[in-house]
């Protein structure tokens, strides 16, 4: 994938102008539409991924066990790397033959992925949780699930701590969507990156690294090219897209710090602001605006399209 760092070039936006207007800009003519883009339809937002930890204590039991099932990672013989497996109730973990950061233990399935620690000064275990796991069951049921394995494994203190969240709204788009002049964007990110595969424009990333980013691209071509979700056609297709309908995504990473900033410490605390958090990332940390007289880029107007991402803020956390 090429990347290239916006500065607000206008040559090279100009290169990269849409095939249906002019670039544009400040004085491109009302004609130019791209930037008043409409949604023909827009999914309801939803939850992709979360990373949550738990403080605790390892069982002394369950330590022996997973010390056994990672020697049997480490076997050079097929069949006793096959036994290194652990049950928990119904899930069936697979267990690497190395630890992960401060953790010695890796354990993951489908459905998430856990870093068990058997110290007293690291989170007892750091779980990801898969966004096809949120899609088919919803946050609540798949926390339920993520819950009963870190009680088995170990005394927990507290609730889960949420390490990082990333909202989403999917869209199939009226026109096609290409690249724009960065001062188009109004954000608090450092930079902006534009993304090509191929010559093929996939789409825009904002503040890559930091405590929130951000990434607006063609999701379609993500997962035939990259991902390979393709539960994602079933819930596309339920939601009334075509199969032959191209479909964006913009999404936002909130981790830690910011969502300390932010007042939230546990997903409780955020399932109960979604929107708020969605609003925040659409109007005050990043939006889309249509060009004026205002020096004070921050008082153009929205362009229609972000208007109907920040319409679809109520965020749906049964989906992905």
């Amino acid at each position: 994938m090429q990347s290239h760092a916006g500065g607000g070039a206008q040559a090279r936006a100009c290169a990269a102008a849409p095939a249906w207007g002019a670039p544009p800009g400040n004085t491109a003519p009302q004609k130019y539409r791209a930037h008043a883009l409409r949604a023909l339809k827009v999914l309801p937002g939803a939850v992709d991924s979360l990373y949550v930890s738990y403080s605790g204590t390892l069982f002394s039991s369950v330590a022996e066990e997973l010390d056994d099932r990672k020697r049997l990672a480490r076997c050079p013989e097929d069949e006793a790397k096959a036994l290194a497996q652990y049950w928990v109730g119904p899930h069936l973990l697979s267990v690497s033959d190395k630890g992960r950061r401060r953790a010695e233990f890796v354990l993951r399935n489908s459905r998430f992925s856990l870093d068990v620690a058997r110290g007293s000064h690291v989170p007892l275990a750091y779980v990801q949780i898969a966004s096809s796991f949120l899609a088919q069951v919803g946050v609540q049921a798949a926390l339920g699930a993520v819950r009963f394995v870190v009680n088995s494994l170990g005394a927990v203190c507290g609730d889960e701590t949420l390490s990082r969240i990333d909202l989403c709204v999917d869209f199939v788009p009226s026109q096609p969507l290409d690249r724009w002049p960065d001062d188009l964007w109004v954000t608090r990110a450092s930079r902006i990156d534009t993304h090509a595969v191929r010559g093929r424009f996939t789409g825009w990333s904002f503040g890559l690294g930091a405590g929130l980013s951000a990434r607006l691209y063609d999701k379609r071509f993500e997962v035939e090219t990259v991902s390979e979700k393709v539960y994602m056609y079933g819930l596309w297709e339920s939601a009334g897209v075509a199969a032959t309908d191209p479909v964006w995504r913009l999404e936002f990473q909130l981790v830690r710090p910011v969502l300390k900033e932010l007042g939230i410490r546990t997903v409780a605390d955020a399932t109960s602001r979604l929107a708020d958090l969605w609003s925040y990332c659409c109007t005050k940390w990043l939006s889309l605006r249509v060009p004026a007289a205002d020096r004070n880029r921050a008082r153009w107007p929205l362009a229609q399209l972000w208007t109907d991402w920040t319409a679809a803020g109520s965020v749906d956390t049964t989906l992905s």
